[in-house]
This record gives C-alpha cells, sequence and structure tokens, in this order.
C-alpha cells in the first residue's frame, strides 16, 4: 500500500513538472532531473528522434541498463535508459515504476513535439509567405515595385487620406522611348 502511495505521488510530480515545461527540451532536462534526484541511480537519458537529455554519469566499466520504450497510441517515440551499478536498485518495483512513468510522460512529450514542430512548420510557411509575397510585388530583373505593388500602395494610401480628410496626389509619367533606355 505504501509503495502505491509513494508511486501515486510520483506520477502526480511528474505531471507537474511537465506541465511546467516550455518546451521539448525544458520538459525531457525536467524529467530526467526529477528521475536522477529520485532513484539510486547514476544515470538517466530520454532519446527521441532527433533530441535527447541526461542527468548524471556514465559509469565505468557495464554497469546494468535497462531501457524502457517510450511509446503514445502504439507509435515509438523513444526510450528512457537507467544505468546503475547496484542491481538491488533495479528491482521489478522500481522497473514498474519507471514503466509507468514512460507511460505518464508519453502524451507530455507528444504534445511537446506536436508543439515544437507546428512552431517550426509555422516559422517555414511565413519565410515562404513572405517570399512569395516579395516574388509577387517586384521585378525580378531590377527588384523595382511592380504594378500589384502600385495597387496596394495605392489603396492603403487612399483609405489613409479618406480616413484623414487629406488630399492625396498622384503623378504618372510617360518616357518616350523608355523601352530603348531599358533594354539597353
Amino acid at each position: 500500500m505504501r509503495r502505491r502511495a509513494q508511486l501515486m505521488e510520483m506520477m502526480s510530480e511528474v505531471s507537474r513538472t511537465a506541465l511546467e515545461a516550455n518546451d521539448l527540451g525544458d520538459l525531457l532536462e525536467r524529467i530526467v532531473r526529477y528521475v536522477h534526484e529520485r532513484f539510486p541511480v547514476e544515470r538517466v537519458s530520454i532519446t527521441l528522434r532527433d533530441i535527447s537529455a541526461y542527468a548524471g554519469e556514465n559509469p565505468s566499466g557495464e554497469p546494468p541498463q535497462i531501457s524502457f520504450p517510450i511509446r503514445f497510441r502504439g507509435e515509438d517515440f523513444g526510450r528512457l535508459e537507467v544505468c546503475c551499478t547496484d542491481e538491488n536498485v533495479l528491482t521489478p518495483a522500481t522497473q514498474l515504476a519507471f514503466e509507468t512513468l514512460t507511460h505518464q510522460v508519453a502524451g507530455a512529450i507528444h504534445l511537446a513535439a506536436t508543439k515544437r514542430d507546428l512552431e517550426h512548420a509555422n516559422e517555414h510557411l511565413a519565410r515562404a509567405i513572405e517570399t512569395l509575397h516579395q516574388i509577387s510585388t517586384t521585378d525580378p530583373l531590377t527588384g523595382a515595385a511592380n504594378r500589384r505593388n502600385f495597387d496596394t500602395v495605392l489603396d492603403v494610401e487612399w483609405r489613409r487620406a479618406a480616413r484623414s480628410r487629406t488630399p492625396l496626389s498622384l503623378i504618372m509619367i510617360d518616357i518616350d522611348a523608355f523601352k530603348a533606355c531599358n533594354d539597353g
């Protein structure tokens, strides 16, 4: 009964720790630090596809190491690995605690990874939109503003003049034989 109460307390603390994380890297750091501080192990690491975190040092020699998959909805995200020189620490009860821990944090890791992926996708999309805007409003040869840019700026200035009830002036110039000058 006491062991179950400790396990429930650990799950509650892990959940709270995970919720306080700012991003995926911070989440992983908090989890490995939490495990390292509460279990007598030399090293704890979480490795996902493209990011990892660890707490503690690699013990010398070949210490007992146990690995637990981190899965969410049947998909493997990575692994929790625990190194310990004291074989008495890696008891079935402790292993159950680590398995429970991986189940507990899998959802939080999934959410943090999804958030990170969405942020990267949004940044990429914003750059693509900016590039598309640049391409669609400037002449590729000269870099000068094109007719689309002119129409947009004219609309903005027209509305500004109407709001502020100020005059708006527009000067158009026709340069004779400009094509020859432009092509030369």
